[in-house]
């Protein structure tokens, strides 16, 4: 229900904006006014509030009736409205009232984004602009472009519109090829650079708008190589990447389509780059013995797997007094046990090396190992972190895995799978670290580190195992 009346404008004590209140718009209202006075057929459209009233329609008019000293204008006061119907009537009013103040599509963008930061769902959008849900959403999408490219468009769209007089006329400086919301998706998923370097150069009249949509789908390709390029070669150091970014940038898979041979080239041409840059170091010594090899203050992680029996448990010790030695602060001992001497193991560790945590890593499926002399199947074995000093580094989690039933025993009887020690890497490991494995075994350890791009030594007591190991690791970095 609505009545018409007449109003103080000083009783308007809050508003719903669709649009921005132009300069132009409030002047050619204030001209009108002068000219013809508030003419009646034209109302602001209100509705009742606590301490006066809101203002639903009619911003340009009220703006330009205080300039003028205006106190009373018409006013349509609608009652008993719930929130959506106040932006629904607000919204179609205003559409309603372009032969005063054109209203353009960015208005509808911006209005429609407004909502949505209010928490309006784009159904309820969709109801208060009797639009459908596709048009709400396209809207929305608009939103991703960035806030200079945006502005450009908005200042371009109603420059067409600026009033120098009581009629509006062109801009001199508006381009003759027009924004439109569906032109403008195909930017959306580009980066804050493309979308303003696209817009910059539409607006400027550099491109039209068929050279416009091409060079965003070439941009949109590109933009896929490079996430492709990010994700093969992310543990090499950034000058790998933007060596993959600069072929990209220039051209040379615009006429190519995933997969590629050749992108696959390239990416296994910086791989193999970097892989004969690793530095592997191997010795044939005992972790008691490296002590004496090895600088203090050296190794970003130690991540090893010794052997479980009882026979073995004075290594752990030999193991902490090592890692005190050769860590650098703040760096990591990750070590595999069993769990039937866990207690003797972190006895013999906790007087040299601070406790951090315990990781589980998980060896689902066949790789079950049976304790007989505890009437165990086990899938799955501690982890234990050490730190020298305090820990500093990422946030991880604590559950590791290896794939099912990849038990890898080829080059080691305790031999573990590089599925399950990638994983191990992931959570405490960062690129560029150096890695210390000083009980090779298999050269498992050794293998995901160079696969990975870290600089690895390895040691193990018996040169055979050194040998074996070596070569296996040196093939991988090779063959990366």
């Amino acid at each position: 229900m609505s009545t018409l009346t007449s109003i103080d404008i000083g009783l308007i004590t809050a508003a719903i904006q669709i649009r921005k209140t132009s300069e132009p718009g409030v002047q050619r209202m204030m001209r009108s006014l002068r000219e013809r006075g508030y003419l009646d057929r034209y109302p602001i459209a209100v509705a009742p509030a606590a301490d006066g009233f809101k203002l639903l329609d009619g911003n340009h008019r009220v703006e330009a009736a205080r300039r003028l000293e205006i106190s009373r204008i018409p006013a349509q006061v609608y009652e008993d409205l719930t929130p959506n119907d106040e932006y629904r009537i607000a919204y179609e009013s205003n559409a309603g009232h372009d032969a005063i103040v054109p209203q353009d599509w960015t208005d509808n963008a911006e209005f429609i984004w407004s909502l949505a930061g209010l928490g309006k769902t784009q159904a309820e959008i969709a109801e208060i602009m009797r639009w459908s849900r596709g048009q709400v959403s396209n809207y929305v999408l608009l939103k991703s472009i960035c806030l200079e490219a945006w502005q450009l468009i908005v200042a371009t769209t109603k420059a067409k519109f600026v009033a120098s007089d009581a009629e509006p006329t062109v801009a001199a400086n508006a381009t003759t090829v027009a924004f439109t919301e569906g032109l403008l998706r195909s930017i959306t998923c580009l980066t804050d650079e493309q979308q303003l370097w696209l817009v910059k150069s539409l607006a400027a009249g550099k491109m039209d708008k068929a050279q416009f949509k091409a060079a965003a789908e070439k941009a949109k390709a590109r933009n896929g190589w490079r996430t492709e390029a990010a994700r093969r070669l992310k543990d090499l150091p950034d000058e790998y990447l933007q060596r993959a970014y600069d072929r990209i940038d220039k051209g040379a898979f615009d006429k190519e389509t995933m997969p590629s041979e050749a992108f696959e080239k390239l990416i296994q041409h910086l791989l193999k780059d970097y892989a004969n840059m690793i530095k592997l170091t191997f010795h044939t010594a005992s972790a008691a013995q490296l002590l004496d090899i090895l600088e203090p203050n050296s190794i970003d992680v130690i991540l090893t797997d010794p052997p479980y029996e009882r026979e073995f448990l004075p290594v752990y010790e030999d193991l902490a007094k090592l890692a005190a030695h050769a860590l650098k602060p703040g760096g990591s001992l990750v070590v595999m046990v069993g769990q039937s001497y866990l207690w003797e193991i972190m006895d013999l560790m906790a007087p040299h090396m601070r406790y951090h945590w315990t990781l589980c890593y998980l060896t689902p499926g066949g790789q079950a190992v049976q304790l007989w002399q505890r009437n165990v199947n086990t899938f799955w074995k501690p982890v234990l972190w050490y730190v020298k000093g305090e820990y500093n580094g990422k946030w991880l989690g604590d559950v590791a895995r290896s794939n099912v039933n990849d038990n890898d025993k080829r080059f080691h009887h305790w031999g573990q799978s590089e599925s399950g020690m990638a994983d191990l890497f992931d959570r405490v490991a960062n690129q560029g670290d150096v890695i210390l494995d000083p009980f090779l075994g298999g050269g498992t350890t050794g293998v995901v580190a160079v696969s990975l791009g870290h600089e690895f030594i390895g040691a193990d007591i018996d040169p055979t195992i050194v040998e074996t190991a070596r070569q296996r690791i040196q093939e991988a970095r090779n063959g990366r």
